[in-house]
């Protein structure tokens, strides 16, 4: 059976897509999952080597022949279904393109920009607040697997690690990884948090504490590296590692701290305690898998709004959670060993 799988941006979502291509694999043998994706979330492919047989790249910024290039290469191949789980129209479009008799994609209700009119089969629609993990399990019951729990046993950043500079591969010892970006404006936690929780984890606990994130977030960076001794107790790699690599240090870390973001599902698919900094999202849809009780945030009327910026022109959600509040949850998972909560999923 050959499965095109059509999710190609968001780094969280693809870390769990992930889960259905490793479901599809062990249920059906013989199995070949093609998975249409852009450049920012590829590495997440690159690093589970075995749940996917054929990348089929988009570059959104390659002109205005990218898009039949992409194309034609989708439709080289024979698809027996495709499973559109972006629920948008330009995934919708690719869907349709794909020349696939079976296109599988999110109800109506679920669905944004029209996606639905492109597909021809659904999954069972679910309330906005189901664990979006979840409601991706449901594409499975298309090809005859009943949905289960999500696994991650074929990411491993470490299969990578011949390839990584000398000076990632150098991260060793007993390290807390906290990430210093996020990609909405309105999930980016604030300074001061930052700035307290690392007092707590350096001069408290005796934690080294190793900075990652994109290049949104070297400003932070470099104004906590002003602020702490350059005694080796915390490392700035801010900017400076990929996508894997920044995946293979959390791989190695005790356990993790930081915003709403793709790193997040990085640590939670490697089995890393990640503490979450939640404000304009929805932790019961969209916190990591398995860290649900990892979650800090503020109680506002106007959560969860999901804008990528704040409304209010305040930021009030991501001020109003100290650096406190997150280390007490720190010392829950520094007393339980760095192992993860155990979390109740029935219903």
């Amino acid at each position: 059976m050959k499965i095109l799988i059509i999710l190609m941006g968001s780094i969280g979502d693809v870390v769990r897509g992930l889960s259905v291509a490793e479901s599809v694999k062990e249920s059906i043998k013989g199995s070949k999952i093609y998975w249409a994706i852009e450049p920012k979330s590829l590495p997440v492919l690159e690093c589970s080597k075995g749940a996917v047989d054929k990348i089929i790249l988009f570059n959104r910024n390659g002109g205005l022949k990218e898009f039949p290039r992409f194309i034609s290469e989708l439709r080289r191949e024979r698809y027996d279904i495709v499973f559109d789980m972006q629920r948008h129209f330009k995934s919708g479009l690719v869907s349709f393109l794909s020349g696939a008799k079976r296109r599988v994609g999110f109800h109506r209700k679920n669905a944004k920009e029209f996606n639905w009119i492109f597909n021809n089969e659904y999954i069972e629609p679910c309330e906005s607040s189901y664990p979006k993990v979840l409601h991706y399990q449901k594409f499975l019951s298309s090809v005859g697997i009943t949905p289960g729990l999500p696994r991650w046993s074929l990411f491993r950043p470490s299969d990578l690690k011949d390839a990584f500079s000398d000076f990632v591969k150098s991260v060793s010892g007993r390290y807390v990884v906290l990430v210093a970006d996020a990609a909405w404006k309105s999930k980016r936690w604030i300074q001061r948090g930052y700035e307290e929780l690392l007092c707590r984890l350096i001069f408290e606990a005796d934690l080294k504490v190793v900075l990652v994130g994109g290049r949104a977030g070297e400003d932070l960076s470099g104004y906590l590296r002003s602020r702490f001794p350059q005694d080796g107790k915390l490392l700035d790699l801010v900017g400076k590692t990929s996508l894997s690599e920044a995946s293979y240090i959390i791989q190695n870390a005790i356990f993790c701290i930081g915003p709403d973001t793709g790193l997040g599902h990085i640590s939670a698919a490697l089995g890393v305690p990640y503490i979450s900094v939640f404000g304009p999202t929805n932790p019961a849809r969209v916190a990591p898998w398995g860290m649900e009780e990892l979650v800090v945030r503020a109680e506002l009327e106007c959560m969860p709004c999901g804008k990528k910026v704040c409304p209010l022109g305040t930021g009030e959600c991501m001020r109003k959670v100290s650096g406190d509040m997150v280390w007490e949850k720190a010392k829950t998972v520094l007393e339980s060993k760095g192992g993860a909560l155990e979390v109740d999923y029935s219903c």
